[in-house]
């Protein structure tokens, strides 16, 4: 008899640990489920925020080729155009002079070394910004010619009006900055030829092209709007038998305007609203 209820208990407390066993792992498993669920939101929560991460970044490369499709939709824009790109200034032979215009008596400097900033000649700002032009211009489809590629020169100022005439140019850019006494002056100016030594329709045409140039340098920097200057004086514009106008790009002895100046990205706006008038010349 008391074996059979010896046998009894033991049985029970079989019975009883094999349940509180399975509680447990009840308990466990429950916890885990848990713990799996809550890792899963984070593992969600960071793939969401991957998605979105990647669709910022898909969403800025398109942005970025949009802002690039500025500059593809114009390729092919200037087909057929010869561009004349006369860098202003370079080393020549200073002590050389040649007349003033065809005919003319008064003879001025055939070579001129120009004005200068705090870190840079004008001659080498002027063929920075013509070698971005030349670039820019290439870009659009324009047959794109250069007076000069170099520091020095053999071309005078007559000579590049006859390299633009022998050509047969669209139109010639002359690319130049300012100087002044006068420290605080400052802004772009556009110059054209006058009509005493060149005929009305290069003056017209040559006014058209510079206005439009002008208008949008002014806008693509934000610089002071010097306007159009007719000159007559000028042996690169007189000498000339194409549509010319010569840019300013800025006063080289004004402290903040040189700043601007020597920038890379001031120098690529100058270049882009040169670039923009030319395609509303041609229209």
């Amino acid at each position: 008899m008391k074996e059979k209820v010896s046998a009894v208990i033991m049985f029970v407390l079989i019975a009883v640990c094999f349940c509180g066993c399975s509680q447990n792992e009840i308990k466990e498993n429950k916890s885990q489920f848990e713990n799996t669920f809550v890792s899963d939101i984070v593992k969600t929560e960071s793939v969401s925020s991957s998605v979105s991460q990647s669709d910022n970044t898909n969403n800025q490369v398109t942005n970025n080729a949009k802002e690039k499709s500025g500059s593809v939709k114009n390729a092919g824009s200037l087909n057929g155009r010869i561009i004349l790109i006369d860098a202003g200034h370079g080393k020549g032979d200073y002590s050389k002079k040649e007349p003033v215009a065809p005919g003319s008596s008064e003879m001025k400097a055939a070579f001129v070394a120009g004005t200068s900033g705090k870190n840079q000649t004008e001659a080498q700002l002027n063929l920075k910004v013509a070698k971005k032009l030349q670039a820019k211009l290439k870009a659009m489809g324009a047959q794109v010619h250069m007076t000069r590629m170099g520091e020095s020169t053999t071309m005078s100022n007559a000579d590049r009006a006859e390299m633009g005439n022998s050509l047969k140019a669209d139109v010639t850019v002359r690319i130049h900055a300012n100087g002044s006494d006068d420290k605080s002056v400052n802004g772009i100016l556009t110059m054209i030829p006058g009509s005493k030594h060149v005929n009305q329709e290069i003056v017209e045409k040559s006014a058209a092209a510079g206005s439009a140039v002008q208008k949008h340098m002014v806008k693509q920097t934000g610089a002071k709007d010097g306007g159009l200057q007719t000159r007559d004086d000028l042996t690169g514009f007189n000498w000339s038998k194409v549509p010319t106008f010569l840019v300013e790009m800025g006063f080289m002895t004004n402290p903040e305007e040189d700043k601007k100046l020597e920038s890379s990205d001031y120098q690529d706006k100058i270049v882009q609203g040169i670039a923009d008038g030319l395609l509303e010349y041609f229209g």
